[in-house]
């Protein structure tokens, strides 16, 4: 579904979905929209909810101004949003508490190899040092075992210089040899002891530092493993520490809510296996949903304020569109009680004028449809002195302006007007007919300014002011005026 009633089908699944899952369509306006139910139905509610454009307070909106009139049966769940919000939220909270668990286990044991490999590292440095000892103990040792046999030597060489003079040598001198000899031999036993003291030493020496350099073989090969277990644990830990940082930003950017706030707000109170299984269930029950329309949202926030505004426009020119007919049918009344009373005054005048101007015979005014006063159309009859004629047709030309003129005069005399112009309306009249049109204007005199174009010089001799417009030269017009009364009062 597309547009608004993708926003609005998963409203009204969720709420089918939810209320009666045995419905297998939900009734819009006109429309029977498909139902999806059981975990269909719930899976395609989640993944609208877990996107980035959902948004409660706007869902809430849309349901109070949708469903408020709404049939029971469609009542929208908005506990259930909330539920799945809250199961979601615990999720990933126990799972932030978790890889903050192991974090914080990660970086106790990195502490503690980090304090075993200083240990280490001070028990190698004290090795070398006992090591740098003992091989110049065992050099001093060499040197002196070097040193003792070139002695031995010495004597030796000394002692068989002696015994070659053995044979030539008087007692005394044998006597001194011999004691020399016994004290040379004493000091080489001397030396031979010293000797394998210090072999022994020498011995001793060697088997340290074999020792030592066995330690500390196995010590580096150690200090190797517990670097390559350190390495380890400190990627781990960026590892976790970039989880973290992720499952934090998803948290906030997907319920705008951080961590402690979750940890305040959304307590868990049931077992959390049973909470993940439900999630999961959900989470599988809305992948089964129809691709939706991310937008359709924004689109019916945009459609919705639209049909506000022109739903508001229509109600208010629906109210001008009353109180114009309200005013037209008034208006209506008034123009037909006015219409009819005046027609009817015209009437009585125009039978009244007409028979005054022709010296007698009938004329009639009559509505062609007195039922629609408004849109009647106005049938004249005349009937001239001893004429027996039923339309207006069958006159002359004369009698048919002199008519005219009546109906003129009729109205006038109902709707008196302070200035009237005629434009040679007794052209067509005799001089019989004209004088009677100038006697009748006279009874304007005290009422009514006219201004009559005519040609008549009958008509002119009933005019106070006479303008008239001459050419006494070729080519240059000129205006006369004439006051008829100034003149009439000096031929008095």
């Amino acid at each position: 579904y597309q547009g608004t009633f993708a926003y609005q089908k998963i409203i009204e699944v969720l709420c089918r979905s939810v209320m009666d899952p045995n419905n297998y369509y939900v009734i819009c306006g006109t429309y029977r929209i498909p139902l999806y139910h059981g975990l269909t139905a719930k899976k395609k509610i989640e993944d609208v909810i877990n996107s980035p454009s959902f948004s409660k307070s706007s869902f809430e909106r849309e349901y109070e101004s949708r469903w408020s009139d709404a049939p029971a049966g469609a009542a929208f769940n908005v506990n259930m949003i909330s539920a799945l919000r809250q199961v979601k939220l615990t999720e990933l909270k126990n799972k932030q508490v978790k890889l903050i668990n192991a974090n914080n286990s990660y970086k106790e044991e990195l502490t503690t190899l980090q304090k075993e490999l200083a240990q280490y590292n001070d028990k190698i440095h004290n090795i070398n040092i006992d090591k740098s000892t003992c091989i110049n103990t065992k050099n001093n040792y060499l040197d002196t075992i070097n040193n003792l046999k070139k002695e031995i030597k010495d004597l030796e060489l000394e002692l068989s210089n002696i015994e070659s003079i053995t044979n030539n040598s008087t007692e005394s001198e044998e006597s001194n040899l011999i004691n020399s000899y016994y004290q040379i031999k004493e000091n080489i036993d001397k030396l031979n002891k010293k000797i394998t003291l210090s072999k022994i030493d020498r011995d001793k020496v060697n088997n340290d530092i074999i020792e030592l350099e066995n330690t500390s073989k196995t010590s580096s090969i150690n200090i190797s493993k517990l670097e390559r277990e350190l390495k380890e644990n400190e990627l781990k830990v960026s590892k976790l520490e970039v989880k973290i940082d992720t499952i934090l930003n998803n948290l906030n950017e997907d319920y705008s809510i951080t961590y402690n706030e979750a940890k305040e707000k959304y307590i868990i109170e049931d077992n959390p296996e049973d909470i993940r299984k439900e999630v999961l269930n959900l989470k599988n029950s809305l992948k089964d949903f129809q691709m939706v329309n991310l937008g359709a949202i924004d689109e019916y926030l945009r459609v919705s304020e639209r049909y506000n505004f022109l739903t508001k426009q229509k109600e208010d020119l629906n109210k001008a569109e009353a109180t114009l007919l309200e005013i037209i049918n008034d208006m209506d009344s008034i123009m037909e009680e006015k219409f009819n009373k005046t027609f009817q005054e015209i009437k009585q005048e125009f039978q009244k004028v007409f028979r005054e101007l022709f010296k007698g015979g009938s004329a009639n005014l009559y509505m062609t449809d007195p039922n629609n006063i408004l849109e009647t159309g106005i049938e004249l009859e005349a009937t001239p002195p001893g004429k027996n004629l039923k339309t207006v047709q069958s006159l002359s030309g004369g009698e048919k302006t002199f008519t005219a003129i009546a109906l003129l005069f009729a109205i006038l005399n109902v709707r008196p007007v302070p200035f009237c112009l005629f434009d040679e309306v007794e052209a067509a009249l005799d001089e019989a007919n004209v004088d009677a049109f100038g006697e009748y204007l006279n009874k304007y005199r005290n009422k009514t300014q006219f201004i009559i174009i005519t040609h008549k010089k009958k008509t002119m001799e009933f005019i106070d002011t006479l303008y008239g417009i001459t050419m006494q030269e070729s080519g240059v017009s000129k205006k006369v005026s004439v006051k008829l009364n100034d003149l009439t009062k000096d031929n008095k």
